[in-house]
């Protein structure tokens, strides 16, 4: 976001207060000098002038800069799975997503399929994915985090049966370290998430919208 600051520039003349008065009825005119004679100032204002504007100037263009400087380089990081074809099957673990399009803070586990979150902030989490096939069970995806205390909030809940192409997203107020994942719900073997590996719209996009 850019401002572009205009230089203002006083008027100068070689008589400032010099008026010249016409008659309406001869058009004869009269040269005079004006001066102020206002009476009592109760309140001066604000001069306006060179000065004063290229302050407002300044200002606007500092309050730009900050913004620019507050939103830029906020994390974000996109994620895929695939492995060529078979499914993959996550009981009570996140979800794996093993292919890294992009990490700008080098927040996302491979390993662990969780992000850590780098600084204080709004995040939001979006994952699809295709889902693989079940006989009888009932999967539960969740988009889950974690705090520094420990304590689990869960969202995005939506119970599957069969094959589906699957989205879901939440939003978290997070501090930094404070963890991100998407995987099933927890307590029970059928709540299991089975991935399609050949699928190439299995992905998980988590962005900073702003941080705190």
């Amino acid at each position: 976001m850019a401002f572009s600051k205009k230089t203002w520039k006083d008027r100068v003349t070689q008589y400032p207060s010099r008026r010249v008065l016409t008659d309406i009825n001869t058009s004869q005119t009269q040269t005079v000098t004006v001066t102020r004679s206002e009476g009592t100032v109760t309140e001066a204002g604000d001069i306006f002038n060179a000065t004063t504007m290229n302050d407002l100037e300044n200002r606007i263009n500092n309050g730009f800069n900050s913004v620019d400087t507050k939103y830029s380089g906020l994390p974000y990081c996109s994620v895929f799975y695939s492995n060529g074809g078979s499914n993959a099957t996550f009981s009570s673990s996140p979800v794996i997503f093993n292919n890294v399009v992009t990490d700008t803070h080098n927040a996302y586990s491979t390993s662990t399929g969780k992000f850590t979150c780098p600084i204080d902030g709004i995040y939001i989490i979006t994952v699809n994915y295709y889902s693989g096939s079940y006989s009888s069970s009932t999967a539960r995806p969740r988009i889950w985090h974690e705090d520094s205390n420990g304590t689990l909030y869960a969202d995005g809940g939506v119970q599957l049966l069969g094959q589906n192409c699957v989205s879901v997203c939440s939003i978290f107020s997070c501090v930094q370290g404070d963890v991100l994942y998407f995987g099933p719900q927890s307590g029970s073997s059928s709540y299991a998430l089975s991935i399609y590996g050949a699928s190439q719209h299995n992905a998980m996009n988590i962005a900073c919208l702003r941080p705190l």
